[in-house]
């Protein structure tokens, strides 16, 4: 990792700068809710966006759980050497579409993007 301390925004800045594509699609491995539909839904709504960004219907956003395409790399370089490390605020400085998630979606459920780090996390639900 490049800029370890600043938690997500150095981890998706490894993440691009390490990819071999020009479009990626980040997604955490502890939620286990996310589906196929969702995943189709997201990227049938990249239009050339440098990022794609989920958001439930109460405004929460993902932003770790999005399409992100390489062409952030300056900017998000930029933002990490002057000590930004607010994912969001990054996120509209460079121009991202920030999808709405309809409760009417058929793939929508309001835990879609709960993540699991504990035995405990786990009997929430299950």
């Amino acid at each position: 990792m490049k800029y370890p301390e600043p938690g997500p925004m150095g981890g998706l800045y490894s993440a691009l700068l390490h990819s071999t594509t020009h479009d990626n699609l980040v997604l955490p491995c502890d939620t286990p809710f996310i589906n196929k539909e969702f995943i189709r839904f997201l990227l049938a709504s990249v239009n050339d966006q440098p990022a794609v960004i989920p958001v439930h219907p109460d405004g929460k956003a993902e932003p770790l759980c999005g399409y992100y395409s390489r062409n952030i790399l300056p900017l998000l370089k930029n933002f990490l050497k002057q000590g930004k490390y607010k994912l969001v605020d990054f996120l509209h400085q460079a121009g991202a579409l920030f999808l709405p998630l309809d409760k009417d979606l058929p793939f929508y459920h309001p835990n879609m993007f709960a993540n699991f780090n504990s035995p405990e996390d786990l009997r929430k639900y299950y």
